[in-house]
């Protein structure tokens, strides 16, 4: 085999298919994940990390963060805060979309009662979040 052939050719994975070129980064179950936290900027092992919404001015939306041990209360308590605020029933929709998105229905939103119903709801899940009754998952690795 030429020096061309050994560096460029295709070759063919474990189950005998053709690679897609490189060699893909085996994802073991065994090893921990680790996590950008998006408050201080540091890498973190997934089970020091805590995933929860938080509002983006500049997206106008609630979105997926990622927050370490001790970046995560004070944010959480701030998501706290701009819900019990709000009177905006467009953005109770979209703290509500938030949690849809992580497979987290309210059933009052769907049905679709008062925003000051669903207001509670949502006030409740993020005491949920703070108590760890509830814990969003970052989800599944997928192989590239």
């Amino acid at each position: 085999m030429g020096l061309f052939d050994r560096f460029f050719k295709r070759k063919k994975d474990k189950d005998g298919n053709a690679a897609q070129g490189g060699t893909a980064a085996n994802i073991s179950p065994e090893l921990e994940r680790h996590v950008f936290c998006s408050g201080c900027f540091t890498v973190f092992p997934e089970s020091k990390i805590h995933l929860i919404p938080f509002y983006n001015d500049t997206l106008r939306n609630y979105v997926t963060t990622y927050r370490c041990d001790s970046c995560w209360l004070d944010d959480i308590d701030e998501t706290r805060k701009r819900l019990e605020l709000t009177e905006s029933s467009s953005e109770i929709a979209l703290a509500a979309e938030f949690f849809k998105r992580h497979a987290v229905f309210i059933h009052e939103y769907l049905r679709g009662d008062p925003p000051e119903e669903v207001k509670g709801d949502l006030l409740r899940l993020i005491d949920l979040i703070q108590t760890g009754g509830l814990k969003l998952s970052i989800g599944k690795t997928e192989q590239m």
